[in-house]
């Protein structure tokens, strides 16, 4: 409700606010008195007074009683994150198997997250990859690099020539961009700076 105040610099004006404004704290504090029973007598009848936790639901009579279908659901995340899977596989299992959250929609990956809070999993072995590529002929990916940056290739035309080697790509198996050539380079050239300095 709105209420036209008028002009608050006069001392009536100011009177009316004042009024106004205590009416407004009075009835806030009502409100928090009115919630505060609410809540203490819910407790007092143990009584549901917030959000039900993982695999319990609340009952027609307010009180917490087992969700079965949570719990199977709980379960079903925390043994496949178990297994080692990733939050992100095991979201997409559930996905495929139908799983449903307490809203009657699919779980979020949030929603997968709280589930499998506090698990330790199995740590996933890491994929080694040979760090020195050759070509064909036997020269060193990085050798190739200093030639072409040598003979006045930019970095992106040295990236577009390293594609005609198939067996060159990097650690997650995509052919070398040009920023990856660039650091390539800038690793070599160091490389080379060092061995002249112990070579003088």
């Amino acid at each position: 409700m709105s209420i036209e105040l008028g002009d608050t610099d006069t001392p009536e004006g100011q009177l009316i606010k004042g009024i106004m404004d205590q009416f407004a704290q009075f009835e806030l504090a009502l409100i928090r008195q009115r919630t505060k029973r609410a809540l203490e007598l819910r407790k007092s009848k143990r009584l549901v007074t917030g959000k039900a936790p993982l695999g319990m639901c609340v009952g027609e009579d307010g009180k917490l009683i087992e969700d079965l279908e949570e719990m199977r659901w709980l379960e079903r995340a925390r043994t496949l994150r178990l297994e080692g899977l990733l939050l992100t596989e095991v979201h997409k299992v559930l996905m495929e198997e139908g799983c449903l959250a307490r809203s009657g929609e699919a779980p979020s990956l949030s929603t997968v997250c709280r589930w499998c809070k506090g698990l330790k999993t199995p740590k996933r072995p890491r994929r080694r990859h040979p760090r020195v590529q050759r070509l064909k002929g036997g020269t060193l990916v990085s050798e190739k690099i200093l030639a072409l940056s040598e003979a006045g290739l930019s970095l992106r035309e040295i990236s577009r020539n390293l594609q005609n080697y198939p067996e060159v790509k990097t650690s997650k198996g995509k052919p070398i961009n040009h920023t990856q050539v660039a650091r390539i380079l800038k690793r070599e050239r160091l490389r080379r700076d060092k061995e002249l300095e112990i070579n003088v």
